[in-house]
C-alpha cells in the first residue's frame, strides 16, 4: 500500500512515467499468489495509461487487476467498481475542469494575452497533473514565455518538458520551439541541428499511441526544420530531402488555400538543389546570428510567414543584433516591409497600419544603402506600394471625415468627389519619382518595361497631366519591349492620346494594329498591370516579390 500511495504521490508531482514504471514493478513482482492491493496498484497503473490516452495499455492493465481480484474470490468493493469503470471514461474527458481551463488559457492565448494564458496553463498542470491536457498545457507555457520576450525561459521550459519523455506528447512541437528559438533568439546553428535531427529521429522511427498524433500533427515543421538547418550548413543534398519530406506531409495535412506555403516550399527546394545563396553576396560577414537572422527571414517570407519574418529582421534593424553594418540594415528594412506588405493582405482590419509601417521600411531600406544590389528592387516595391494606398486614399479620407464629425458631434458627411480625386492624386503622384529612377538606371532595370508603363500612367493622369512625357514612356516601351504584359494596355493609351490630343489618325490606327497582333500573340492582361512581375533574378533568393495586395 506503502509503494502504490508513493507512485500516485510521483505521478501528482508531475513524473507520471516514473510512477508507471514503479507500479509497473509492482505488478511483475506479484508472482502466482498477489496480493490484493496488487489490483490497486493494477487500477492506478491503469488510470496513468488512460491518463496518456493508451487505452490498449489500460485494458490489458484492468484485465489484470481483475484477475487478481477474481483469484481472491472478491465480488464487490470499490477496487472492483474502480476497474470496471477505468476504460468507460474518454482520456480526454476524465477531467473535465482541466479541460475548461485548457480551452480558456489557450483562447487567451490566441487573443495575445499571453501572460494570463500562461497561468492558467501553469495552473493546468499544477491541478490537474495525470490528464491528458497536461501535455498540451506544458506546451503552451513555452510559447506564452516565447511571446512575452522570455525566450532564455521558455528554452529552460521546453528543454525540461522534453527531458521528461523525449517522445511524448507535445514534444515534437517543442523541438520545434526549440529550433526556432536556438536559431532566432540566440543564433546558435549547432544547437538547432542536434534539436531538429533528435525530432527527425524520433518522428521517422515511430511513435507509439498515445504521443502519434501530436508527432503526426508537427510532421511538416520538424521535416522544414530540418531541412532549413541543412540549407544553413550548406547541405544541399540532404536540405532538399527534407524539403521534399515536408512537401510530402504539408499535402496531406496543411490547409493552404492560396497554396503560398506550396510555391514558397518549392522554390526553396529549388535553392537547395541548385545550391543558391540564401541572402546576396554584398551581406557575406563572418558573424553567424547576422547571417542567420538575415536568412531566416528571407525563407519565413518566402513561405508566407510574415510576422515571423518581420521578428527576424527586428532582430538585426533594433534587436540584439547590435553590430549589423549599413548593407544588412538596408536588407532587414527591406525584407521586414515585404513582411509588413504580406502580413497586410492576410490581415484586412490591419493593413492600414500594416502599409503604413511597410512604406516607413522601404524609405529605411533606401537610405541606408543607395547602391544595394536589392535597391532596384526596393524602388519598384515602393512605388506599387505608395499606388496601392494611393487607391485606399477615399477609404481613408472618408473614415478621417467620419471621425472627425463625431469629435465634434456632428453628423458625418461623405467627401466630394472632387476631394477624393485630388487625394488620390496626390498620393499617386509620390510614386513617379521611384518609377522614373528605374526608368533611368544604367545598365537598364530588369523592371525597366513596368516601370515605363507607371510612368507613363502617372503622366498622363496626374493633377497637371504631361502629355509628351506620357507619351514618351509608352513609346519607347511598345517599341522596345513589344511583347512584354504591359505593351497592349500602352497602345490603347497611345490610341486615347493620337485620336482625341493630337488628332492624327495614321498614328492611332498603326496603334491600334500593333494593340490586335499584341492581343493575338502576347494575350490580353488587362487595363490594369500592377500585379503582373516579371522573372526574378535566381542568383539568390533575396528578390521575394512583393505579395500583391
Amino acid at each position: 500500500q506503502a509503494a502504490i500511495y508513493a507512485a500516485w504521490l510521483v505521478a501528482a508531482d508531475g513524473k507520471p512515467d516514473e510512477a508507471a514504471a514503479a507500479l509497473e514493478k509492482i505488478l511483475q513482482q506479484a508472482g502466482e499468489s498477489p496480493d490484493e492491493a496488487v489490483a490497486e496498484a493494477a487500477d492506478v497503473l491503469a488510470m496513468l495509461h488512460m491518463a496518456r490516452g493508451d487505452k490498449e495499455k489500460a485494458k490489458k492493465t484492468v484485465e489484470f487487476g481483475l484477475k487478481v481480484l477474481q483469484y481472491h474470490g472478491t465480488k464487490d468493493g470499490y477496487v472492483l467498481a474502480l476497474l470496471r469503470n477505468r476504460l468507460a471514461v474518454d482520456p480526454d474527458e476524465a477531467y473535465p475542469e482541466a479541460k475548461k481551463l485548457y480551452e480558456q488559457a489557450e483562447k487567451l492565448r490566441c487573443e495575445g494575452k499571453a501572460a494570463e494564458a500562461g497561468r492558467l496553463f501553469t495552473s493546468v498542470c499544477a491541478k490537474y497533473p495525470l490528464s491528458t491536457w497536461n501535455d498540451a498545457a506544458g506546451y503552451r507555457i513555452g510559447q506564452c514565455l516565447e511571446t512575452l520576450g522570455r525566450t532564455a525561459q521558455a528554452e529552460q521550459h521546453w528543454t525540461a518538458f522534453v527531458a521528461g519523455a523525449p517522445a511524448g506528447r507535445w514534444r515534437g512541437q517543442a523541438r520545434v520551439g526549440l529550433v526556432h528559438l536556438a536559431l532566432v533568439a540566440r543564433g546558435d546553428l549547432k544547437t538547432a541541428s542536434q534539436q531538429a535531427a533528435a525530432a527527425h529521429k524520433i518522428l521517422t522511427a515511430g511513435v507509439d499511441e498515445p504521443a502519434a498524433a501530436t508527432w503526426n500533427s508537427a510532421a511538416v515543421e520538424i521535416h522544414l526544420c530540418q531541412g532549413i538547418v541543412a540549407l544553413l550548413e550548406a547541405r544541399h543534398a540532404a536540405a532538399t530531402a527534407a524539403l521534399g519530406e515536408t512537401k510530402d506531409h504539408a499535402v496531406l495535412q496543411m490547409e493552404d488555400p492560396a497554396g503560398r506555403f506550396l510555391a514558397g516550399l518549392h522554390r526553396l527546394t529549388e535553392a537547395a538543389e541548385r545550391r543558391e545563396e540564401l541572402i546576396p553576396a554584398q551581406l557575406a560577414v563572418p558573424d553567424e546570428k547576422l547571417r542567420l537572422a538575415l536568412s531566416l527571414g528571407t525563407i519565413d517570407n518566402l513561405l508566407g510567414r510574415f510576422e515571423q519574418a518581420a521578428g527576424a529582421f527586428d532582430h538585426v534593424l533594433r534587436g540584439p543584433v547590435r553590430i549589423a553594418l549599413q548593407p544588412h540594415r538596408s536588407f532587414a528594412a527591406l525584407g521586414k516591409a515585404r513582411a509588413l506588405v504580406g502580413h497586410a493582405r492576410d490581415n484586412e482590419s490591419a493593413a492600414a497600419e500594416s502599409l503604413a509601417s511597410a512604406k516607413t521600411a522601404y524609405l529605411l531600406s533606401l537610405g541606408t544603402l543607395p547602391d544595394s544590389a536589392w535597391h532596384e528592387h526596393a524602388q519598384r516595391e515602393l512605388a506599387l506600394l505608395i499606388e496601392v494606398l494611393a487607391a485606399r486614399q477615399p477609404e481613408a479620407l472618408s473614415a478621417a471625415r467620419t471621425q472627425a464629425k463625431a469629435e465634434a458631434n456632428m453628423k458625418p458627411l461623405a467627401p466630394s468627389s472632387a476631394d477624393v480625386r485630388a487625394a488620390v492624386e496626390a498620393a499617386r503622384a509620390e510614386a513617379l519619382p521611384y518609377w522614373e529612377k528605374l526608368v533611368g538606371r544604367s545598365p537598364a532595370s530588369d523592371y525597366l518595361p513596368e516601370a515605363l508603363y507607371h510612368a507613363g500612367v502617372l503622366f498622363s493622369e496626374g493633377a497637371k497631366p504631361a502629355a509628351e512625357k506620357s507619351v514618351a514612356a509608352f513609346e519607347r516601351l511598345t517599341t522596345e519591349f513589344p511583347a512584354s504584359p504591359w505593351a497592349g494596355d500602352a497602345h490603347v493609351r497611345l490610341i486615347d492620346v493620337k485620336l482625341e490630343q493630337q488628332f492624327d489618325l495614321p498614328s492611332a490606327a498603326t496603334h491600334a494594329r500593333a494593340a490586335a497582333d499584341w492581343l493575338a500573340n502576347v494575350g490580353n492582361v488587362g487595363r490594369n498591370q500592377r500585379s503582373a512581375v516579371p522573372a526574378q533574378p535566381a542568383d539568390d533568393l533575396s528578390s521575394v516579390s512583393l505579395p500583391s495586395l
